[in-house]
C-alpha cells in the first residue's frame, strides 16, 4: 500500500474512530454528530485478502498461482485506492474529521503522544 494511503487510513480514519469510541458523550456535549462510521461505510468494499493470504504464505508457487497472485494485488490495490479516493473526496467525511482534530481534548491528546 503506498505511504499516503497508509497514512491517511491510520491517522485520519482509524484515529478519528477510536476517538470517537473514547470520547462519544464528549463529542456528543459538544456537538460533534458520532456519525462518521455510517459516513464511511458506504464507500468500503471488500478485497479479496483471504486467497492472496493463502497465495502469499505459501512455500512454492507455481507460475500460474504467481500470476493469480499478482492479479489479486493489482485488483486489491485498485479497490484500496477507489476506496481512498472516495472517503478523500467526501466533504461530510472531511469536515468531520477536522472537527474532531481540532477539538481541544484531541489536539491536548495529541500533543502528549
Amino acid at each position: 500500500m503506498k505511504k499516503r494511503q497508509i497514512n491517511f487510513i491510520d491517522k485520519q480514519i482509524v484515529d478519528c474512530l477510536i476517538l470517537f469510541t473514547h470520547l462519544t458523550s464528549k463529542f456528543a456535549a459538544d456537538g460533534i454528530p458520532a456519525d462518521l462510521a455510517a459516513k464511511i461505510a458506504p464507500h468500503l468494499q471488500p478485497i479479496e485478502y483471504d486467497r492472496w493470504a493463502e497465495l502469499e504464505f505459501k512455500d512454492e508457487l507455481t507460475v500460474a498461482e504467481k500470476k493469480e497472485k499478482q492479479a489479486l494485488e493489482e485488483s486489491n490495490m485498485a479497490v484500496i485506492e477507489k476506496v481512498y479516493q472516495r472517503l478523500k473526496d467526501d466533504y461530510e467525511i472531511q469536515a468531520q474529521i477536522k472537527k474532531i482534530k481540532e477539538h481541544p481534548w484531541v489536539r491536548l491528546i495529541e500533543e502528549e503522544t
